[in-house]
Order: structure tokens, then sequence, then C-alpha cells
């Protein structure tokens, strides 16, 4: 028995029951009355939504009656929930006994299924949740939350008028499906529908057909398989089902017959799925019609959606980098575009934020069956998704999101961005197909062994004909540098291939880059640099994503490690740097120890030596909020800019330790170098000190309180003295003026030993003790006339220098010191003055060049005031100069910052130039780029020069990571600390007065 049938015999018997035995149906309220024949079987609204599988809206109506009703005339209409204003659908034709009736409605942007063939069409959008749909006899538009003059009514979700009660809230996935196939109705609609998946059914139910292209959407020569399930009619059963498509739109016959007998791409003979298999050849989405009849008379339309996608490789999209081109600078000729790529997913990354929102994304590479063959282009691509993580289905060819898998390969399409020069699609992305799963990223997406060339360059051009791509670290690479990190959470190693020249070298400690120009470079010339361009870097990102954990860091390796492993990824540019972004960590293998390459020497007779170190500490903040200052701490407000200063500081201006125990561990950490390393040494000139001075030493402890400059002296390096002392080390003292600050509150300073060294008195000197005239461009600030020890002197830019930070020569302006050391200990023995000059110059290697020439001409200035004023004196020209020693880059524009203090009239000598001819390997002070070079110098006068007895680098920073496991002390800087030893006794030396016993 049909169901069609079922239902008309069901009806009868209810209607003679009713009649016979005098029953009266009950009248809710807000109902006219039961439907005797026509009513609204089916509500759905979620149609082309998120998670949708249809793509339009639809209402169904059944005809629950015994006679054939023309609904010429009448109306589909809705309201939303509580609204008043109705919209209106016109139906045409007439619907049978127990046949039902499609009202198609407005479509969403998702969905991968059209409805069965509608027997009639709106354009109304319903909520997918709550609203109000009537039927109605005829064309008037309804008016009012709850009207009259309806022949059906159904209230869904928070509607405001139904029959009785409304049913419980729809959704995008959900209808709400009259029971009894159709045939209940107690004017209740809560009793009356059922909440379930939608089913609709048109007035051929159930002889219907269904459309599908499998894959819908292709490339260019790709076939599809076209098929048209039908569902048989019933009572009589259908024979003869012919099924044809009008394939023209596609480039094949108008009339095409459908198969369903194995041939012709058919899968199985007799299972009612008529198949053809064709090409598309017509650009864009078409929509094909196929007609289905059976012999027993029905006939009915579905429709076939196909999407022809022209794809460009992603060589064409990033276009070839030639020769000679720049590659930093290269940019996608398809900028501003959206183009449409395929390609397999062969890494996700993860990137750290200030947020709690990482950054997500994926690399995307072509197989060689999809690359374009140019080897000047690249066939990789990364694919930007914010913090969402996910890509949109393409309007029409799915729902919902997608969230990438490694080993998907996809089409999708996308706006090309070069974001800081990094080629990738960011924005506007839809995703038209997965066209597969699980692709075998080794066999079909083998990375390329990183080898770039040794001219840097050559290299860039290498590297971005590889931008995008899967590339891999070489076997046993060597590292180059500790590795750096970065905030928020990131970090990075330099690595150099095992078949590099520097890596063939025998002496381990001459395995690295050094940067030209360096008697060590891998291709030493001094007029010509290559920028050695064989380093090859490798980051974070892609180790975050494989942990899921946006705080995860590529492992701590040091100088002289090698990756014994291979470790992949994908090719990133970030920050001016090509990075291979890694999705396993390095397993590293420990090499030389940077620390045992050429160390100081410990004093062999402190009666006969004495030693002066220069230490950038880098950033050494405290734990404590200074109350004078607005940008000191977290939460501070920040600092204007104050004259000469030229730009305000946003708080925190310092780099807060994590905690007070950070603080002290880091403080502990410096004094056993100090102690250890750098054997005590008599006076150390250091920089990036906090200027907070809100401390005093009382006993063996510093008390604090809200007094501003309490004593003269900077809390941090009391705190190191401390420390010093509690380790067993000698008592130091600090000295700083607090003029040499910047606005973000750090300086140079001095800690000495308070054993051996002190002050001498400024009053008389021609320096300390009054405004001296040094011969200098720039005039004179009002602290220079100052009487003090130490003493910070500063003089205004000369016309027409570009000023950087300040208007002043520096923001950070030297502080002189003039230290009396003795043999044996204070107010014993013999002793020598010494002058300190302690500098650290503005930052930036290429900007701020004019600026740092003239702090060294600055310098020089002092150096022949005081030479002129007391001939013989012993001075130190020292710190942190942010520049590199001669020869520069010349040979590429640079000019020699630091010309004025290798004046022949001056007598300076560089100490590095001492250490260069000594022991090459060991003559750097920092590690940039995976590049050994150097920043933090001494200059000494010919007089020091004569008691010179050692010079060296301790190696105990620069090329370790900061929390390299059990590193006794070691990373606590990014600088390396100089150190240099000179002898009180010479003969005939006129500069060691005797003193006491």
């Amino acid at each position: 028995m049909s169901l069609k049938r079922s239902i008309e015999k069901s009806l009868s018997v209810v209607v003679i029951l009713a009649m016979a035995f005098g029953w009266a149906f009950s009248q809710p309220q807000t109902a006219q009355a039961v439907s005797p024949d026509i009513v609204i079987s089916q509500v759905y609204g979620g149609g082309g939504n998120s998670g949708a599988t249809l793509k339009n809206d639809f209402v169904e109506l059944f005809n629950r009656g015994t006679a054939a009703v023309d609904v010429t005339g009448w109306t589909v209409q809705y309201a939303s929930a509580s609204g008043s204003s109705w919209q209106k659908t016109s139906l045409t034709g007439t619907i049978q006994p127990g046949d039902y009736y499609l009202v198609q409605e407005a479509a969403g942007s998702g969905g991968s299924l059209n409805l069965p063939t509608p027997d009639a069409i709106g354009t109304i959008f319903m909520s997918a949740t709550d609203g109000k749909v009537a039927l109605v006899n005829n064309a008037t538009t309804l008016t009012g939350t709850c009207p009259t003059g309806r022949i059906d009514l159904v209230g869904f979700g928070s509607a405001n008028c139904s029959e009785t009660s409304p049913t419980p809230k729809l959704s995008n996935t959900t209808a709400a499906l009259r029971k009894a196939d159709g045939a209940q109705d107690t004017d209740n609609n809560l009793e009356d529908f059922d909440i379930g998946q939608p089913n609709p059914r048109n007035s051929m139910f159930p002889f219907a057909a269904t459309g599908s292209a499998t894959p819908a959407v292709v490339e260019s020569g790709e076939t599809s398989l076209l098929a048209v399930t039908v569902s048989p009619g019933i009572d009589p059963a259908s024979t003869g089902i012919t099924v044809s498509c009008d394939l023209s739109p596609i480039g094949g016959a108008p009339d095409q017959m459908f198969y369903d007998d194995g041939t012709n791409g058919d899968l199985v003979g007799g299972d009612n799925i008529f198949s053809f298999t064709t090409t598309d050849s017509t650009p864009g989405t078409q929509n094909l019609t196929c007609p289905f009849a059976d012999e027993q008379g029905r006939s009915g339309t579905t429709s076939i959606t196909i999407t022809l996608i022209s794809v460009i490789p992603i060589g064409t999209v990033n276009g070839p980098v030639l020769d000679g081109e720049d590659g930093t600078e290269h940019v996608s000729p398809y900028v501003g575009q959206t183009v449409t790529i395929k390609g397999v997913v062969y890494e996700k990354t993860l990137q750290a934020t200030a947020t709690s929102k990482p950054y997500k994304g994926v690399f995307i590479q072509n197989t060689a069956a999809a690359a374009d063959g140019d080897p000047l282009t690249s066939d990789g691509l990364f694919i930007y998704m914010s913090s969402y993580g996910n890509i949109a289905w393409a309007k029409g060819y799915g729902s919902g999101y997608y969230y990438p898998q490694v080993g998907d390969e996809l089409i999708l399409s996308g706006s090309v961005s070069e974001y800081y020069n990094m080629t990738e699609l960011s924005s506007s992305l839809a995703l038209y197909r997965v066209v597969r799963e699980g692709v075998i990223i080794d066999d079909e997406v083998p990375p390329v062994v990183a080898n770039p060339p040794v001219s840097l360059a050559d290299a860039n051009r290498y590297w971005e004909r590889l931008q995008g791509m899967r590339v891999q670290v070489p076997q046993n690479s060597i590292v180059l540098g500790g590795r750096s990190v970065f905030s928020p959470a990131d970090a990075e190693v330099w690595v150099a291939s095992p078949d590099s020249t520097i890596a063939q070298r025998a002496d381990p400690y001459t395995r690295r880059a050094f940067r030209d120009a360096h008697p060590l470079d891998d291709n030493y010339d001094p007029a010509f640099w290559d920028g050695n361009g064989y380093r090859i870097l490798m980051g974070s990102l892609g180790i975050k994503a494989a942990a899921g954990d946006d705080q995860a860091l590529i492992a701590p390796a040091r100088t002289f490690d090698t990756v014994i492993n291979t470790p992949a990824g994908g090719l990133n540019y970030t920050y001016s740097k090509y990075r291979i972004e890694i999705a396993e960590q390095p397993e590293l293998g420990e090499g030389a120890d940077p620390a045992a390459n050429n160390p100081p020497s410990e004093l062999r007779n402190s009666r006969v030596e004495y030693s002066i170190v220069d230490y950038n500490l880098e950033n050494l903040y405290d734990y404590r909020n200074n109350p004078f200052s607005g940008c000191d701490f977290t939460g501070d407000s920040g600092c204007p800019a104050v004259p000469p200063f030229l730009d305000e500081v946003k708080s925190p201006f310092n780099y807060v330790p994590a905690s007070d125990e950070a603080y002290q561990a880091r403080v502990n950490d410096i004094a056993i170098q100090i102690i250890n390393d750098l054997h005590s040494p008599d006076i150390l000139m250091v920089q990036e000190v906090e200027n907070q001075d809100i401390c005093t030493v009382s006993g063996e402890a510093l008390v604090c309180g809200d007094v501003n400059n309490a004593d003269g002296k900077p809390d941090v390096l009391q705190d190191l003295a401390l420390k010093i002392a509690s380790l067993g080390g000698p008592a130091y003292d600090a000295a700083f003026d607090r003029d040499s600050s910047d606005l973000r509150g750090i300086l140079p300073a001095f800690l000495y030993r308070a054993d051996r060294v002190q002050l001498v008195s400024p009053e008389g000197d021609p320096l300390l003790g009054g405004l001296p005239e040094i011969d200098y461009a720039g005039a004179p600030v009002p602290y220079d006339s100052d009487v003090s020890n130490p003493k910070t002197l500063n003089a205004v830019l000369p016309e027409g220098v570009g000023a950087c930070e300040t208007s002043w020569v520096f923001p950070r302006a030297p502080d002189v010191g003039l230290f009396r050391i003795y043999n044996v200990r204070v107010g014993v023995g013999y002793y020598q003055d010494v002058y300190l000059i302690n500098n650290h110059f503005k930052s930036g290697p290429d900007s701020c060049v004019a600026h740092r020439t003239e702090q060294a001409k600055f310098n020089a200035a002092l150096v022949a005031f005081l030479q002129s004023e007391k001939p013989g004196a012993l001075i130190v020209v020292g710190g942190d100069l942010n520049v590199y020693p001669l020869p520069d880059n010349t040979y590429l524009g640079a000019p020699e910052q630091l010309a004025a203090l290798y004046d022949p009239s001056l007598g300076l000598k560089n100490l590095w130039e001492v250490l260069l001819v000594q022991a090459p390997e060991a003559a750097y002070s920092y590690v940039y780029l995976g590049m050994a070079q150097t920043l933090d110098q001494m200059f000494v006068n010919q007089s020091m020069l004569a008691n010179l007895l050692q010079f060296r680098i301790s190696h105990i920073n620069s090329d370790f990571p900061a929390d390299y496991p059990g590193d006794v002390a070691r990373g606590t800087s990014d600088h390396d600390p100089n150190v240099a030893t000179f002898s009180f006794m010479l003969p005939n030396n006129p500069h060691l007065p005797f003193v006491g016993n």
C-alpha cells in the first residue's frame, strides 16, 4: 500500500467516526479551525547557514483531504517571531489528495544540496530558529502580529502567534515536521510537529531526483562523474525511467542521455543512479538542467551544479625572482588580486601575540604534478588565518568552516598580499574543494635541503625562490650563535651547513661566521664583503603548532653545537630574515665550550697587576617600582618627552623582570661571572644599568625607601656588590652620575673594588672640577660645569647633524671617572690614577650613523683635552659603542663612524686589534644574526698601552642562550665583557707614587 493511499484511508476513517459519534474538534483560541485539507506540513529556515546541507529555506504543504485543491492565487506568508510585517510567496497549481507541495524560499551562502524541484519559488529569508508561517487562500498581505483570515498557521521558537503553542526552536540543521507524514492537525503546533532533519517533498514525491557532480569543483581537463539519483514512484511502481541533462553550458550535448547500466562512468547498473562522465570547458559555475521521467507518466527536473576553477600555479602567483634582483624586495605580480590555487598543506604554524589569541596559518605547496616547473619561482605559499585558524567554504561549495589538516590537498582562493615582503594569502579566503586527504608529505612535498650561496645577495635570491616552500636543515649543521629569544614568545637559531668553508676548519673555535671584515671570515677581503650568505636560520612557529602551545620555543642551542637530525619546515620571511619554521625540535650534539676560547687569565700577582673590565649588562633592572618615575614599572602611565629628548616613552620603558626571584637569580649569575670568569677585576665599566637610586646599604643589606637620589649610587649595582660579597668575593662599591641617563632610565656606571680602588677628588681637576674648554663643534650643556667624580659631559649637536632620540650628542652621555688603583690596598703601596670614559653609543646599525659619528668625535675631543692638560695621563675610552671597529663596511657605502678615535694625533689603540693579532678566533664580543662581531671596545692612550699585559674577551654570554641548561651563569647578557690587564710597575714609570708602608 502506498503512503498516499494509507493517508487517504486513515483520514476517511477519522471523518466517518466523527460524523457517527457527533465528535467535535477542539478549537484553541489562536486557531480558526482544524484545516480540512491543505496544511503546512514542514517549515525550515536554516537553508545555506553554517552547518546546513540544504541551500534554501522552504515551506512544505500537504493535502490531508480527499479531493484535489487548486491553490492558484493562494499565498504562503512569513513574519518574524514578534513581527507584524508579513512577506508572501504566490502559489499556483493543484495539490492532489495525499500529495505534497514544495515552496522554495531564499538561499543562504552555504549548503551543498539543492531542494527537489520546487512547485513554487519565493525569495523570503526566514529565521532559522523563531518565526511565523501562514497559509492564506488569497493574495492579500496579512497585517498585525497574529492576524485572522488564514487557512493554517505554524509558529515556531519564540513566536508570539501560533495554533495554541509554538513548536520548539528550530536550527540550521532542524525543521518542524508535521506528524503522521503531514496529516496530524489538532490545532496545537507544539503537539502536531516533531523537530528533526529537514526532508523537503514536492508534488512528485516520492518520484523525485537529485543531481550531483563528483568532484563538483574541477580543474581544466579533469573529469567529473555527473549523477542523478532517482527515487522511483510507487503504486504503481516506476518503470522505464529515463534521465538526460543539458550539458551545453559545459561544452557538451544539449540532451545527453545518462546511464544506469555500468557504462559511461556509471558505477553500478540498475541502482537508479544515472551517470555520465565528462569534462567541463566553461570557467565558472554552471547549473545543468536534468529532466527525468518514467513510463507511468511521471516527470520532473533536477539540476547539477559544477564549477570549473581557473587554478593558478603557486609559482605563477609568486612570480620569478630574476638574476640581479634584490630577493628581499621581490613582490608577487598578483598583489591585491584574488587568485585560486591548489596545493598540499604540509605544515601548520602558531605565533604568540601580546594577547591571548595567537596567530594561526599553514604552509601550502604544489606537488610536482601541479607546479609550474620554473626554478626561478617558489612553489610554496603561506596562508594566514589570523587567530581563527579556519577557512570559510566558498558560497555554494560547503557550509561552515574548514580547519586545515596536514596532508590535505586543497583548492582555495584568497587575496595576495605582501606582509613586509612575505608573500601570503591573507584575506577573502575561501575553500572550494578538499581534493585529497592523507597525502604523504615526504613523498609528494619532499623538502629542499638548504644550500644557500656564500654571497648574501645571491643567497637572498636563492631564499626568495624557496619562500613558502618546505626546506630542510642539513644534517650535522653547526650552530653559529646561542638561541635568541624575543617577545612575545619566539626564538631562533642560526646554523651553517657542514659542507660550508667554515665547517671544514681544524680549530673548532674558528668554525663560525665572523662578520666581514674579520681575518677569519670565510672569504676575507677587507674591501669586498660577501655578507656570509651561507647562514641558515631556524624558527619556532612550526614547533609551536606541533606542540599546540604558542609559548613553545626552539631548543636552547649554543655556538659550536651540531644539529644531528634533519628538521624541516616552511620558509618564512620575517623581520628581514629568511627563516625555516621547523616542525620538529633540532637534536643537538654539544660542541666546544665557547667560554674556553682564550679566556682572560687570573692576575698572577695583584701587587704588580690590575684589571679593568668593560661590560654591557643588558637592561639590568630590578623589581622595585620607582615612585619617582612614571615609566618604571608595569601599570605606570609613561614619560613625556623632556628636552633635549625628542619622543615620549611609553610604560614600562624598562624590561621589568618576571619576578623579584628572577631578578635575584640574574644578579647571582652576574656575581658568579665577576668572581669566577672575570677574576674579580679592580674596576668594571658597565652599561645598561637602571638609574634608580632609592636605596642605601646598611650592614649587609640594601634598605630602600621613598627618598630620591638616596646615596648617589645605582641600586642594582649595590645589589650586585652585596651578592658578590655574599659569595665570597671582594667588597665592591658603585658610582655613577645620574645625568648620564637616557629617558628610558639606563646609563653607564662603575663598579669598583673598595679594597684597592678609590675615587679621586674632582677639585681642581681640569675635566671634573668645572667647565672644561673642550674643542668640539657643539656648545656645552649645563651639567658640563659640575664638579663631581664621576661626571657626565655632553654637548649640543652641531649645526646640520640629524638628531636621533635627542638634540644633544648623547642620549646616554659618557660617565667619566678618575680612579686611584692601589697595588696593596687603599692608602697603602703604589697607585696609578686612571681616567675611564664609559660610553653607551646610540644603537641602530643602519640608522643614527651621523649621530654616532659625533659621539666618537666628542670622545676624541675629551681625550685631546685631557692629554693637553695632563700629559702622560692614563686614559681608557670604552663601552658599548654600537658600531664596529675599523674597517667597517665602507665598500657598501657606510662611513667609518669611529674614525675620530683612530686619529693618529690622539695615539689611541683599540685593544680589539691586539686580540685580533694574538687570538683572532676570540676577537668578538657580540653575536648578531649568527655572526660574531664587536660592539664593545676599549681604546687606550699610549701611556696606558705601555702598561698593557693582556686583553681578552670573556665569551660567557653571546654564544649561550639565556636559559642554557646547567649553564653555570651563562647568557646573562647579550654582550661578552672585555677584560684588560695592566702592570703597575715598569722601569722608570713616573705614574706610580708610593704611599704608606
